[in-house]
C-alpha cells in the first residue's frame, strides 16, 4: 500500500526511535565533528529535513524522530572518542590512510 497522495509505501512498523532520523543524525555528528562547518552545517540540514519528512509522512511521532535524533548523535560522539583513544583503532586508520594515494598538492 502507498500512503495517499505521496507515491511511497507506508511503513508498517513504526518503531521508536526513528531508525532514519537516528542515521541521518549519526552522519551529521560525525560529519559536524569532522569537518565543522563544511561537512556539519550541510549533514545538519539533511538530517533535520529527514526527520521533519518522517513527521509530515505521518510514520513518526516528533517524540520518535527526536529520540533518533539524541541516538544518532551519540553514536556519533561516542564513536568520535573511541577512535580518539583506542590504540589498535588508530594504527589500522594509519595503515588505511597510508596506503590511499594522495594527490600533490598545489602551492600557489
Amino acid at each position: 500500500r502507498y500512503i495517499e497522495g505521496f507515491s511511497c509505501l507506508e511503513e508498517f512498523d513504526p518503531a521508536f526511535p526513528s531508525g532514519h532520523a537516528s542515521r541521518a543524525f549519526a552522519l551529521a555528528g560525525f560529519l559536524a565533528i569532522r569537518f565543522r562547518w563544511r561537512g556539519g552545517v550541510p549533514a545538519g540540514l539533511f538530517a533535520g529535513f529527514v526527520g521533519l519528512s518522517r513527521i509530515y509522512l505521518g510514520v513518526h511521532w516528533p517524540s520518535d524522530v527526536l529520540a533518533g535524533a539524541l541516538v544518532g548523535i551519540g553514536v556519533a560522539v561516542i564513536l568520535e572518542l573511541i577512535s580518539r583513544r583506542v590504540g589498535a583503532y588508530q594504527r589500522i586508520r594509519q595503515r588505511i590512510v597510508e596506503a590511499i594515494p594522495h594527490f600533490p598538492r598545489r602551492t600557489a
